[in-house]
């Protein structure tokens, strides 16, 4: 059994170039790790779902005289399915997208005392906003929008992106039927 000897000039190669990979790899994947950790998990909201018949011509029959042609929804030919077999068809939003200010959203809830106070305390901060609504299969979603683009930014720092501003969750982080727990603490004081 050959026994390993090390020497001196071994063990200075060792600590001059193995060793500062080995470490540079350990953090580079430790980087990689709390990257992929901190990036926000993107959420789905429903807006709408809805249950049609397929026909063997590729129509979605929704209600009687309502129908959506596979086409207009796929570039693809209509699956080989039975006739009569019940299709889901749900409209989503991408959560993150809806708040993010992109298109004059910068809050929802589905609390209208929530809605309320964020748009009078919005005023108070001489942002001016509106309450928009969504209807939903079940309730009400309640839009926070703002027209003026260069009062976006800073309503979204106040309401909820700024350490400095209110820091509020989202309603959908909640469970549901539970009441927003970070607008009930800012009123609360």
């Amino acid at each position: 059994m050959e026994i390993l000897e090390l020497t001196d000039r071994k063990v200075q190669h060792f600590a001059r170039k193995v060793l500062p990979l080995c470490l540079t790899l350990c953090l580079l994947l430790l980087r990689f790790f709390f990257e992929l950790r901190s990036k926000p998990k993107t959420s789905i909201m429903k807006l709408i779902k809805k249950t049609g018949i397929f026909n063997p011509d590729g129509e979605i029959v929704l209600h009687p005289g309502i129908s959506i042609s596979w086409e207009l929804l796929r570039d693809k030919n209509a699956p080989e399915l039975p006739p009569g077999i019940p299709i889901d068809i749900d409209i989503s939003i991408d959560e993150q997208t809806l708040v993010s200010g992109e298109y004059g959203i910068v809050w929802a809830s589905y609390d209208l005392r929530q809605a309320e106070v964020l748009h009078n305390a919005l005023f108070a901060q001489n942002i001016t906003s509106a309450i928009g609504r969504v209807e939903l299969d079940e309730g009400f979603l309640l839009l926070i929008i703002i027209d003026n683009k260069k009062d976006i930014g800073e309503a979204l720092d106040f309401i909820w992106r700024k350490a400095t501003g209110l820091r509020l969750k989202p309603d959908w982080t909640y469970p549901v039927g539970e009441p927003n727990k970070s607008f009930e603490k800012w009123v609360d004081g």
